[in-house]
C-alpha cells in the first residue's frame, strides 16, 4: 500500500449522492431540473383542469340553461387552463384572476367524485397556487432574494413614514403584532376540524366539509399573505373582491330578466336570483355585504391611489351592480349588515362626533325604508300605519314585509324558524361540548336525533347562525379559535387606524374592519353554510378568508414599513 492509498484510507468516508450534481449534469443541462418541474406540474394541472370542467355535467343538471349561462360555462374550461398555468409561474395575478372571476368559475357547478373525495374548481385553483408559491419560493433562494410577490405594485404608497424617530417607530411596530394571534389562531382552527372530522359520525361527509369549506378557504388566505402585497396589492385584490360580485350580479340580472320578465316576478322568486352564480340567495348576501365597504373605501381615495376616470367609472358601475344584487336578494341579514358595515366605515373616516351622530341618525331614518321598524310606532296611529305599509310593500313585497313579524306565516319561516334553529344548535354544542357533532352532521342531528325544538316545522341542515354552528358541528374550543381570528384580525386593524399617518394608510384600515364586521354581522343574523356538498362552492368562506388575509397582509406591511429593522425582520421570515 503506498502512501497515496494510505492517505485516502484515513480520510472520513462521504457517500456519493445518487443524484449529484455531476451526474446530473451527463444527462441535463444544469437548472434544467428548474424548468422541467415546473413545466411538468404545468402540464399535469393544465390537463386535469381541462378534462373535469370540460366533463362535468352537473351544470346542466341543476338549472335550466338559458344563452346568457351557456355562454358564460362555455369559457370556463379554456379559462380554468389558463388560469392555472399562470399559478404555476406567476401565483400573484393568477390569485387576483381567482378572486375575481368567482361567479364565472361557480356558474360551471363543477363536481368531479374521486372515490369518496370530491373535487372543485377551489381544489384545482388552490392546488396550482400552491405549487407556484413552492415555485417562487425555489426561485427566491436561488436569486437569494425574499419570497413572495414583489413587483411594481409593491411600491410604497405616498404615506408620511416618519423614520427619523425609531424609538416611537419600534414601539409603534409592536402594537401590529395582534394579527399574530389571528395567524396561530386560524392554525389551531384548522387542527381542531381536523380532529372532529377524525370523530364525526359520518367521517367522508365531514371531511368534505373540512377540505372545501375550511382547509381550502384558509390556504387561499395564507397564500395572499404569503403573496405580501403592498397596499397597493390589496387595493388591488378589493377591486377584484368587487368587480367578482359585481359580475355575479350581472349575470343574475340577466338570466332573472330572461326567466321571468319584470321586477315583480323576479322578486316573488328571490330565493332563484343567485342559482347559477352563488346558489344561494342568502349567502350571496352575505357576501355583498362585505364587500359594499371594499368599493366605497377604494372610492373615497381614488385620487391619492392614481385611479384613472376610466376605473373610477368602472368602480361606479360595479357598485351600482352591487347594490342591486343586494336589492334583489330581498335578504334581511345582507340588507341590515350593508346598513351597517357602510356607516361603521363612514364613521370610523368622519373627525367629528357631531357628523358622526348625524349621520346615525341619517341611517336610522333611511333604514325604514327597508326595515319596518316604524310599524311598531304607528300602531297608535291607524292611517299613518296602513300609509306605511303600502308604500314598504310597494318596494319589497307583502311577504318580505310581514317576515320580520314572527306571528305571521312569513315571519314565522324567516324569523321564528330561525330562533329554533339557534336553540338547536346550542343544545348540540352543549352536548358535545369539546369537538361537535361533526361537520355537515347538523341535519342529522336536528332532524333525526331529537335537536329539533317542538314548535319547528321546517326541514333545516344549518343554525342560521354561523357561531352557533361552529359550536354545534366543531365544538366550543373551535368557536373559540374562530372568536380570536375575527378578534385579532380587527385589533390589528383598529391599531393601524389609530397610528396611521396618511389617509390611505387609515383608510384601508377602516375598510377592512367595516367588511369584517359585516360579514359577522350577516352571517350571524343568516348563517354561513361551511360547505353542502351540492353546492360546488363556499365563497362565502373564502371572502371571508380573502378578507381577513388581506388584515393580516397590510398589518404585516405596516410593521415592516414601520422601522428598517423590522423591514428586515419581516423579510427573514
Amino acid at each position: 500500500m503506498d502512501a497515496k492509498e494510505q492517505r485516502r484510507l484515513t480520510q472520513p468516508f462521504a457517500p456519493v449522492p445518487v443524484w449529484s450534481e455531476a451526474r446530473r449534469g451527463r444527462w441535463l443541462p444544469q437548472g434544467a431540473t428548474d424548468l422541467l418541474i415546473p413545466a411538468a406540474a404545468t402540464m399535469l394541472l393544465f390537463a386535469c383542469a381541462l378534462v373535469l370542467t370540460a366533463m362535468n355535467e352537473h351544470a346542466v343538471l341543476r338549472v335550466h340553461p338559458s344563452p346568457t349561462v351557456m355562454f358564460v360555462r362555455s369559457l370556463v374550461p379554456l379559462t380554468v387552463a389558463i388560469v392555472v398555468v399562470l399559478a404555476v409561474y406567476r401565483p400573484w395575478p393568477a390569485f387576483v384572476a381567482v378572486v375575481g372571476l368567482t361567479p364565472v368559475w361557480n356558474s360551471a357547478m363543477v363536481e368531479i367524485q374521486v372515490g369518496p373525495v370530491q373535487i372543485v374548481l377551489e381544489t384545482i385553483f388552490v392546488a396550482a397556487l400552491l405549487v407556484g408559491c413552492f415555485l417562487e419560493w425555489r426561485r427566491s433562494r436561488g436569486r437569494n432574494a425574499p419570497a413572495g410577490y414583489v413587483d411594481s405594485l409593491a411600491q410604497p404608497l405616498p404615506m408620511a413614514q416618519d423614520l427619523s424617530r425609531p424609538v416611537e417607530t419600534a414601539r409603534t411596530g409592536r402594537h401590529y403584532l395582534a394579527f399574530r394571534f389571528a395567524e396561530v389562531a386560524a392554525v389551531m382552527f384548522l387542527i381542531l376540524t381536523v380532529a372532529s372530522t377524525l370523530v364525526s359520525p359520518d367521517i367522508a361527509n365531514s371531511a368534505t366539509g373540512l377540505l372545501h369549506g375550511i382547509a381550502e378557504p384558509i390556504a387561499m388566505g395564507a397564500i395572499l399573505v404569503w403573496l405580501k402585497p403592498s397596499p397597493r396589492g390589496i387595493v388591488l385584490v378589493a377591486a377584484a373582491l368587487v368587480f367578482s360580485i359585481a359580475a355575479g350580479s350581472l349575470i343574475d340580472v340577466l338570466q332573472a330578466v330572461k326567466a321571468y320578465g319584470t321586477i315583480t316576478q323576479i322578486v316573488n322568486h328571490r330565493l332563484y336570483f343567485t342559482e347559477v352564480t352563488y346558489d344561494n340567495v342568502g349567502l350571496f348576501g352575505v357576501i355583498v355585504a362585505t364587500i359594499l365597504p371594499l368599493v366605497a373605501a377604494i372610492l373615497l381615495i381614488r385620487r391619492e391611489l392614481g385611479i384613472p376616470r376610466w376605473g373610477v367609472a368602472l368602480l361606479g358601475v360595479a357598485g351600482v351592480l352591487s347594490l342591486t344584487g343586494l336589492f334583489f336578494s330581498i335578504s334581511k341579514s345582507a340588507w341590515l349588515a350593508s346598513a351597517i358595515g357602510l356607516t361603521l366605515l363612514l364613521l370610523l373616516l368622519m373627525h367629528s362626533w357631531w357628523k358622526r351622530l348625524a349621520t346615525s341618525l341619517a341611517v336610522v331614518a333611511l333604514s325604514a325604508v327597508f326595515i319596518p321598524w316604524p310599524a311598531f310606532l304607528l300602531q297608535a296611529v291607524p292611517p299613518a300605519d296602513s300609509a306605511y305599509r303600502s308604500a314598504v310593500i310597494a318596494m319589497v313585497g307583502e311577504s318580505r314585509f310581514d317576515s320580520w313579524n314572527p306571528t305571521t306565516v312569513s315571519g314565522h319561516g324567516s324569523m321564528a324558524e330561525r330562533f329554533y334553529a339557534i336553540e338547536g344548535g346550542v343544545h348540540m354544542a352543549v352536548d358535545h361540548p369539546v369537538l361537535g357533532v361533526g361537520l355537515n352532521e347538523f341535519h342529522t342531528y336536528y332532524m333525526d336525533l331529537g335537536y329539533r325544538p317542538t314548535g319547528a316545522l321546517d326541514n333545516l341542515d344549518h343554525a342560521h347562525s354561523v357561531f352557533p354552528e361552529v359550536a354545534a358541528e366543531l365544538g366550543f374550543p373551535a368557536l373559540a379559535m374562530l372568536l380570536v381570528i375575527f378578534g385579532a384580525a380587527l385589533f390589528a386593524m383598529w391599531r393601524v387606524y389609530r397610528m396611521a399617518l396618511d389617509n390611505v394608510t387609515r383608510t384601508l384600515a377602516a375598510m377592512l374592519i367595516a367588511s369584517i364586521s359585516a360579514w359577522a354581522i350577516a352571517a350571524t343574523a343568516y348563517g354561513a353554510d361551511i360547505y353542502r356538498a351540492f353546492r360546488d362552492q363556499a365563497s362565502d368562506i373564502v371572502a371571508l378568508a380573502v378578507v381577513i388575509g388581506l388584515a393580516i397582509a397590510l398589518a404585516r406591511w405596516i410593521r415592516a414599513s414601520a422601522h428598517p429593522a423590522g423591514q428586515a425582520f419581516e423579510r427573514a421570515e
